[in-house]
């Protein structure tokens, strides 16, 4: 197949190329020599036609993006790649970032130094395939190239589905490597229509549904019926909901944690710039005083992927957070959407909404050679200690148990 990749420049970007004999262009994004500015033009255009003919457009894989990404990218920053595969049409698409990990200790404070890695990180939704046999394997060989030349000395990939082409093969360790450190965790979902009929799907019993009215009626007797739900679209609309839902999360325990919706200039813009695509949805319940509840995330190729979800503490016993998604799904559901995607993770609240339950990985390919043999020891050692006690939590109950005692302990912490 042949290979491009497009990069912003540097050294690691340049061994790669060169390690898997792949056309490097690597002109400032956008811009640069008018010929490489129209080249890469063209190679946006079929890759964006690319992911619209297999609907599997998301936010993190966008050309767009990439190029906004790679036009605004620092010296400290890892630079970001595309590496594209063709033959008479594009196969498969690449999206990462190149990252030089300085020295750091195993096993955390108590470890040991480890020697740093040059990595190529792979997020979530960034390796497309057209599916087809040849693709995958031109990609899982690509990835072996980059190890066993040492361009790369770990190549991180994150949120591989289970059942995929790309993870058997990968999973087999059909790359040279060291070894292949797992990350397992399920991901929930909720059909919202029917795929091929495009009918709305229902779900529980009569007794559900009167639980859900009677939940909703109750908040809303709370605030004496002065309770409206919002839809944010607009980018007039993001400024005063991200202000509002970064207010609820500041009396929350995802303060602590530092998760949620930020108030900062870097959120706001992302928010408007989706909200002018048209992929934006934030949702929020409001009274009088302000927001009591939101939920935001991104609408792309018919399905709803959430980031984010909270409410204020004070109204836990109302089920605000519950309620407001019984709303979300309808109002996703009027607008023709077919999936509502919860994100990974097994919290209670995904458990019972979902409908679809999937597994996910995170892999780390460890490169065949004597520093990334050292990571992987230490990076496998410490996984298998976590997992073993998530394990016994969850055999036993706790998990949750422990999970809500913390939250409880930040809130009265004023965290």
């Amino acid at each position: 197949m042949k290979i491009v990749y497009l990069s912003s420049e540097s050294s690691i970007g340049r061994r790669c190329a060169a390690a898997t004999s792949s056309r490097l262009i690597s002109a400032p994004f956008p811009g640069g020599m008018a010929t490489s500015a129209v080249e890469v033009k063209q190679h946006l255009a079929v890759w964006g036609g690319f992911l619209d003919s297999y609907q599997a457009h998301t936010r993190y894989n966008s050309p767009w993006r990439f190029t906004e990404g790679a036009a605004q990218v620092q010296p400290d920053q890892p630079p970001p790649l595309a590496i594209l595969f063709y033959t008479d049409r594009l196969r498969a698409v690449v999206i990462g970032d190149l990252r030089s990990r300085d020295r750091w200790h195993g096993f955390g404070p108590l470890g040991f130094k480890l020697p740093g890695l040059d990595c190529l990180a792979i997020e979530q939704t960034c390796i497309v395939t057209d599916g087809t046999d040849d693709a995958v394997a031109a990609v899982v060989t690509h990835v072996g190239t980059l190890l066993q030349a040492r361009a790369v000395q770990r190549v991180e990939i994150k949120n591989l589905r289970s059942e995929s082409k790309l993870h058997a093969e990968l999973g087999k360790q059909s790359v040279p490597c060291s070894g292949v450190q797992r990350t397992t965790y399920p991901r929930f979902s909720r059909l919202l229509r029917d795929p091929e009929t495009g009918e709305s799907v229902a779900y529980g019993t009569a007794k559900s549904h009167r639980k859900r009215r009677l939940r909703q009626r109750a908040l809303e007797r709370a605030f004496d019926d002065t309770l409206e739900f919002s839809v944010v679209t607009s980018p007039d609309q993001t400024d005063a909901f991200v202000q509002e839902a970064a207010q609820i999360v500041s009396h929350t325990y995802q303060a602590a944690l530092n998760v949620g919706i930020n108030d900062n200039a870097p959120t706001r813009d992302y928010l408007r710039k989706l909200a002018a695509e048209g992929s934006l949805r934030g949702y929020a319940f409001r009274n009088s005083d302000g927001a009591i509840a939101y939920a935001v995330g991104d609408l792309m190729c018919g399905t709803y992927y959430l980031w984010a979800t909270s409410y204020l503490p004070a109204y836990a016993k109302f089920s605000p957070g519950i309620v407001l998604l019984n709303q979300v799904f309808d109002a996703l559901t009027a607008e023709g959407v077919t999936f509502f995607d919860f994100g990974h993770g097994d919290a209670e609240y995904k458990r019972r909404l979902g409908s679809e339950e999937r597994e996910e990985q995170d892999l780390c390919i460890y490169g065949p050679h004597l520093a990334p043999r050292l990571a992987f020891a230490a990076h496998n050692g410490s996984d298998m200690l976590r997992k073993l006690a998530r394990a016994t939590l969850v055999r036993f109950g706790l998990l949750d148990k422990l999970r809500q005692r913390r939250r409880g302990m930040l809130r009265r912490a004023g965290l």
